[in-house]
């Protein structure tokens, strides 16, 4: 290990009114539509700050349910791509199941599946929904962040993902 890799990354600190100032331009922007006010906005700039997140992946990838700031699947696997301890990771998809695995590189793993009917069960499939119409992406990415829950909690630093709220996930993961 070189002395660079062991260096701490520090991240400068957020100056208020400017982050305050970008945030208001997201708003007004309304390409985020659950970030309905300035302070909310500041809010996932600083969480995603904490992360790693500039403000527009952090205003995409953050979400506030339930008054928490949560991460999408897609922000928690970006997370782990991006803190350089996956050893590996593997996708198993067969009509209405999908099984990940991922590993560390301390040689820690887990693999977990997700079906369509562990959705219904769970009551998230509903008529002309997005489990409706593209079941096996959704199965991919809860899959993804059960696994992530296990593999890599400290990398996601305690955030809690938007699906575990109840928050409706999209095909894309956000």
């Amino acid at each position: 290990m070189t002395e660079e890799s062991k260096a701490i990354a520090i991240r400068p600190i957020l100056n208020l009114p400017d982050t305050m100032n970008l945030a208001k331009v997201f708003v007004e922007s309304g390409f985020f539509t659950d970030t309905k006010t300035v302070a909310q906005a500041v809010v996932k700039i600083m969480a995603g700050h904490e992360y790693g997140f500039g403000p527009f992946a952090a205003l995409s990838g953050i979400h506030l349910i339930q008054g928490k700031p949560t991460l999408s699947p897609r922000g928690t696997l970006a997370l782990i791509h991006q803190c350089g301890e996956m050893a590996g990771m593997k996708i198993t998809e067969k009509p209405g199941i999908c099984t990940v695995w991922m590993k560390r590189k301390n040689g820690f793993e887990y693999e977990v599946s997700f079906s369509i009917e562990d959705a219904r069960r769970a009551g998230l499939v509903k008529p002309g929904g997005a489990w409706e119409l593209y079941g096996a992406n959704m199965a991919r990415w809860r899959a993804i962040g059960f696994c992530a829950d296990v593999v890599f909690p400290d990398v996601i630093g305690g955030l809690r993902r938007a699906d575990e709220l109840g928050a409706a996930i999209d095909i894309t993961g956000n």
